[in-house]
C-alpha cells in the first residue's frame, strides 16, 4: 500500500498546541469519560502521526480503549474497525515503561493497518507505581517520532493520571458541597478556577487570581498556598498573605523543625485536612507533636492536595476572635483545594510544555526557534539605534563525530552538556546561548564593542580546549567559531545566521580551534 508522506518539516510548537487541547479537555470537563469522548471527536494533525489512542484498565486489569483520534489520511485509508491490533499498548501497560520504537510493519501483521505501521510511541499512565492505562501514538512513516513526541505524551499521561486520582474524591466531596447553602456560589468559583487556569499568563498571575476566587467563598485575610519541592524535603510558599507574619517567595522550611513538625508539615505528612478550633491551638500541637511557627492564630484550617507530580496545601487562618472556621468550611476547602491543585498542575505542565517548545531537550539551552526570535528583536533594536551593536557567534565542535564513534553516543551527549555549561560560564547573563542541534551552538551578544566580543570568543575557545572527564574517559576537543557583526544590510535573522555560518566554515578550514570574522 502506498502511503502519502507528511510534510517533513516537523515543528515543536504545533505539538504543544495539540497536546494543550487534549489537556484542556481534562481540566474543563469534570467527568473523565465525557472528556475522553470529546477527545475522540478530534482530528489528529498530520504533524503528530496518524493515530492517537487512550486506554484505561478496567477492574479486571484489562485495557479498554476510551478515546481514539486519527489523521485525515488515516481516515481515508482505513475504517474505524481496521485501526486496531497493535500489541504495544498492552506491553507498555504490563512493563510500565515508555517506548519510542520502529514498528516495522508490526511483524506478523494481522491486518493492513498493522502492515502500514512504521513507528509507535507509547507511555504508561501511572498512579504511584501502579499502571492504570496507556497513551499510544502510531505513524506510517519511518524516523518520524522524536524525543519531543515522547515527552509530550508523558505530559498528557500525567494529566490523565491526575484526573483519575482525584475523580473519586472530587465526586464524594461534590455531594457534600451541594448540600451547602451557597452551592451555586461554589460552582461559580470552580468555573472561574477552570477559566483562569487558561487565561493566566503565568503561575504568579494564577496564584493571585486563585486567592481572589477562594476569597469569595471563605475568609482569606490570612491565606497561603504551600508546595512540596521535587525531593519531598522542603515546603515552599509561592503565595502568602498574612496580617502579622510576612514571608518572602524564596523562603522554605524543612518538613521537620528539629524534633517536631510544623502545622503545614503535619498537614502534608498526615495527608488529611486539619481544622483547629478557637483556643485549641496549644492543645492540638501538644497532642500531635506539632511545633507552631509564627503568630498564634485564633482558628486555623488547611486542606492538602496530592497529584502525580505536585503536592501541596491551601491554608487559611484567623487572628480575629469574631472569625473562626467550621466543619462545613473544612469540607468546602478540601473540595476547592483539589481544584486549586488541578489548576496549578495544569499551569505547571503548560509552562513545562512551553519550555520544551523553546529549549533543547538534551542541554535545556534555548533552541533555534527561541534564538531566532531573540535575534529578530535584537536586530530591530539595532536598526532603531546604531549604538546598540548585535554580534552572533556560530560554533561547531571539531571532530565531534570521532567522540561518538570512539566512546558512544551517551558519552557524546554528556560532552555536549558539559561544553554547554563551559561556554555559558564565558558569557553574561544577558547573552543567549542556544543549541542548534548536533554539535552546533549559537550565541547572541548585544551592547558589546568588537574588542569585547573577540575577548569572549577567545575565552570560549580556551574553555572548550580543556580536558573533559566523562565516566573514565578524558576527552579533548576544540571549537571553530564564525562571527558576524550586524550592519545596515543585516535586517533579517536568516541573513546574519548565514554570515556567521559561512565564517565558521572558513574557520574550520584554517583551524581547528580558531575564530573567523565574516568578510575578513
Amino acid at each position: 500500500m502506498s502511503i502519502p508522506r507528511h510534510d517533513p518539516s516537523v515543528a515543536v510548537v504545533p505539538y504543544f498546541s495539540f497536546i494543550n487541547r487534549l489537556v484542556s479537555q481534562l481540566i474543563v470537563i469534570d467527568d473523565l469519560n465525557d472528556a475522553l469522548a470529546t477527545i475522540s471527536t478530534f482530528e489528529l494533525p498530520d504533524f503528530y502521526g496518524d493515530v492517537c489512542g487512550i486506554y484505561l484498565a478496567d477492574e479486571k486489569q484489562e485495557l479498554i480503549q476510551k478515546a481514539q483520534c486519527c489523521s485525515p489520511r488515516c481516515k481515508k485509508l482505513f475504517s474505524v474497525n481496521e485501526i486496531t491490533g497493535s500489541d504495544t499498548p498492552l506491553q507498555v501497560f504490563e512493563q510500565k515503561e515508555s517506548v519510542l520504537k520502529s514498528a516495522n510493519g508490526a511483524g506478523e501483521a494481522k491486518n493492513s493497518f498493522l502492515k502500514a505501521l512504521r513507528m509507535e510511541v507509547s507511555v504508561p499512565i501511572l498512579l504511584g507505581d501502579r499502571a492504570v492505562g496507556v497513551i499510544y501514538f502510531a505513524c506510517f512513516e519511518e524516523n518520524f517520532f522524536q524525543q519531543e513526541h515522547l515527552e509530550l505524551a508523558k505530559t498528557l499521561a500525567l494529566n490523565i493520571a491526575a484526573k483519575l486520582a482525584n475523580s473519586k474524591t472530587v465526586e464524594r466531596l461534590r455531594e457534600s458541597v451541594e448540600q451547602l447553602q451557597h452551592a451555586e456560589q461554589v460552582q461559580t468559583a470552580l468555573y472561574e478556577i477552570s477559566s483562569v487556569t487558561h487565561a493566566a499568563k503565568d503561575l504568579k498571575e494564577l496564584y493571585r487570581r486563585l486567592y481572589q476566587i477562594v476569597g469569595g467563598l471563605i475568609y482569606t485575610k490570612n491565606f497561603y498556598i504551600a508546595l512540596v519541592d521535587n525531593e519531598g524535603q522542603r515546603i515552599t510558599f509561592p503565595f502568602f498573605i498574612d496580617e502579622l507574619d510576612p514571608i518572602f517567595e524564596d523562603q522554605s522550611f524543612d518538613f521537620k523543625q528539629k524534633e517536631k513538625t510544623s502545622l503545614t508539615g503535619y498537614l502534608l505528612s498526615s495527608r488529611e485536612p486539619l481544622l483547629i478550633l478557637p483556643n485549641t491551638l496549644k492543645e492540638t500541637c501538644e497532642k500531635r507533636g506539632i511545633k507552631h511557627i509564627g503568630s498564634a492564630p485564633y482558628s486555623w484550617l488547611g486542606a492538602p492536595f496530592f497529584l502525580n507530580h505536585l503536592s501541596g496545601a491551601v491554608v487559611v487562618q484567623s487572628y480575629d476572635h469574631n472569625t473562626s472556621f467550621t466543619e462545613k468550611d473544612k469540607e468546602l476547602l478540601v473540595y476547592v483545594a483539589s481544584h486549586v491543585g488541578d489548576a496549578l498542575e495544569r499551569k505547571t505542565n503548560e509552562e513545562r510544555l512551553r519550555h520544551l517548545a523553546l529549549h533543547d531537550v538534551l542541554t535545556s539551552l534555548p533552541n533555534r526557534m527561541l534564538f531566532y526570535d531573540r535575534l529578530k528583536l535584537a536586530l530591530a533594536r539595532h536598526h532603531r539605534d546604531k549604538r546598540h551593536p548585535v554580534i552572533i557567534f556560530f560554533l561547531d565542535l571539531d571532530l565531534f563525530k570521532n567522540v561518538n564513534d570512539q566512546y558512544g553516543h551517551l558519552v557524546g551527549d554528556e560532552l555536549l552538556k558539559q561544553i554547554g555549561l563551559s561556554i555559558a560560564e564565558c558569557l553574561r547573563e544577558s547573552d543567549t546561548l542556544a543549541r542548534f542541534g548536533g554539535d552546533e551552538f549559537a550565541i547572541l551578544l548585544e551592547s558589546l564593542d568588537r574588542e569585547q566580543a573577540l575577548q569572549i570568543a577567545e575565552r570560549i575557545i580556551n574553555a572548550v580546549k580543556k580536558t573533559f572527564h566523562i565516566d573514565d574517559h578524558k576527552i579533548n576537543t576544540s571549537t571553530s567559531i564564525g562571527i558576524a557583526f550586524a550592519n545596515d544590510q543585516t535586517r533579517h535573522p536568516d541573513h546574519m545566521i548565514g554570515m556567521a555560518d559561512q565564517a565558521m566554515y572558513q574557520a574550520k578550514s584554517k583551524g581547528p580551534g580558531i575564530y573567523q570574522i565574516f568578510g575578513e
